[in-house]
């Protein structure tokens, strides 16, 4: 049954080595179907999925937590068998179920003049004039020829994700990759109150970016220049970051993997997003290779936010990128050069 403002919540603790297989089985119980998240309809709003220890040496002996968000109240009887279903696989699964308030959680209108609630970020139009959410951190950002109002599940999962991290550490020295409106830079800059470098690799984003951060106070703290990822020598004087944010498209995060490896600093965090749910594990191969390990996923009607740590301390160099830019298969990504 729906419920008003409200929303329901179906969360459990598991193994690393069981989250794929609960996550599907989850998601039929759930969604009333048997195909990936990304078909599993309006019923299911996102799934974040995040390891509950901040080493970044055993992801595969972590606890993790699943977390559906759903419209409607979960089926008790579905919920069940899916439980016994799992049991006689040897997984172990309680499920928590919680009604929560959409107000610290609603999932992006797909109508930009609406304003967007992501966790703590309040993000409209410079013409809104309604009611603004007491104690949330205002983004204004208007449409334009640049990517990222918010409204886009990328966008959004990389909020919800700057949101969780800013419980959790302090971030002193970030990078924006592919910018685009500069709302992410913004949400950095305003959360652990630091300047942001921003680069991007269309001149008229920049220009963008430019005016919506003078729209928002923030000219002095934000820095944006045009760039091919990490080439221009500002990004590579300014390393290591202890974040980086690349909200691009798959293959560009593919190539630029041990880039972002060699200017993230020791114990740093990248969030990657702009990717479909079924390009995780090609995305992810390349970071694993350069001994990142996964500490956050957000989907979103069929998009994924993966938010990634390197070691403490690092014993390695990053492997180079490769020689020539990813396309994937079946794919009509423009490289990022």
């Amino acid at each position: 049954m729906t419920d008003g403002g409200n929303l329901w919540s179906v969360s459990a603790t598991i193994a690393r080595h069981a989250v794929t297989r609960v996550e599907e089985t989850l998601t039929q119980a759930l969604g009333g179907k048997s195909g990936p998240f990304e078909e599993a309809g309006d019923t299911i709003l996102a799934v974040t999925t995040n390891a509950l220890s901040d080493s970044a040496r055993v992801e595969s002996h972590q606890l993790w937590r699943v977390e559906f968000l759903c419209r409607t109240e979960p089926d008790i009887e579905a919920l069940a068998r899916a439980s016994r279903e799992l049991d006689a696989d040897g997984i172990s699964l309680k499920p928590r179920i919680v009604r929560v308030p959409d107000q610290d959680w609603v999932v992006a209108s797909q109508q930009s003049n609406k304003p967007i609630r992501a966790g703590r970020y309040f993000v409209h139009a410079s013409h809104f004039d309604g009611v603004r959410p007491p104690g949330a951190v205002r983004l204004v950002v208007d449409a334009g020829p640049a990517f990222g109002t918010g409204t886009h599940e990328s966008t959004y999962g990389c909020l919800i994700a700057l949101n969780d991290l800013a419980k959790r550490t302090q971030i002193t020295s970030p990078l924006d990759l592919g910018t685009g409106t500069g709302i992410l830079s913004m949400a950095v800059s305003k959360t652990w109150h630091c300047r942001v470098l921003a680069v991007d690799i269309d001149p008229q984003a920049v220009a963008f970016a430019r005016v919506t951060a003078a729209q928002n106070n923030l000219r002095r703290q934000l820095e944006f220049v045009v760039s091919e990822g990490c080439r221009h020598h500002r990004v590579i004087r300014d390393k290591p970051y202890d974040l980086i944010v690349a909200n691009i498209l798959a293959g560009p995060l593919i190539w630029m993997a041990g880039d972002i490896g060699r200017h993230l600093a020791p114990g740093g965090r990248v969030i990657l997003s702009g990717l479909l749910q079924h390009q995780e594990r090609r995305v992810l191969a390349p970071y694993r290779l350069n001994r990142m390990v996964l500490e956050k996923r957000i989907r979103i009607r069929g998009w994924s936010t993966m938010m990634l740590r390197t070691p403490s301390r690092t014993r390695h160099k990053t492997l180079s990128r490769p020689t020539a830019p990813v396309t994937l298969p079946g794919s009509s990504e423009v490289p990022f050069m």
